[in-house]
């Protein structure tokens, strides 16, 4: 068996598990997630699927459960449109305040 088999079984185990976690769990996305953009990178690609946004908690579950991204975010952000792909289309309308600190650029961590 080659490196590149044993990498692809691999990869498609982990996709599994990640499919079932995403089956079972109950999403945690703020309340204004209707006005926020979403973003995903699956398994099989470098690249994010963007400019995504949900009416209703299970649809996003659906989304997320059929693609099994290996990675899911969403915006800071509020827009009218989230979903558009246009920036001046989305009509920002406001964005949450976050602090990211990277602690090994703290001396002594």
């Amino acid at each position: 068996m080659s490196h590149q088999e044993l990498s692809s079984k691999t990869k498609n185990i982990i996709k599994g598990l990640f499919k079932e976690y995403y089956k079972k769990t109950d999403l945690r996305v703020p309340e204004d997630f209707i006005l926020r953009e979403f973003a995903f990178q699956t398994f099989d690609s470098e690249s994010y699927i963007r400019h995504k946004s949900f009416n209703n908690p299970s649809t996003l579950k659906e989304y997320i459960t059929s693609i099994t991204p290996k990675h899911a975010y969403f915006s800071s952000a509020l827009y009218r449109e989230p979903s558009a792909e246009n920036m001046d289309e989305k009509g920002w309308l406001g964005s949450d305040l976050i602090f990211d600190i990277d602690a090994n650029e703290i001396p002594g961590s």
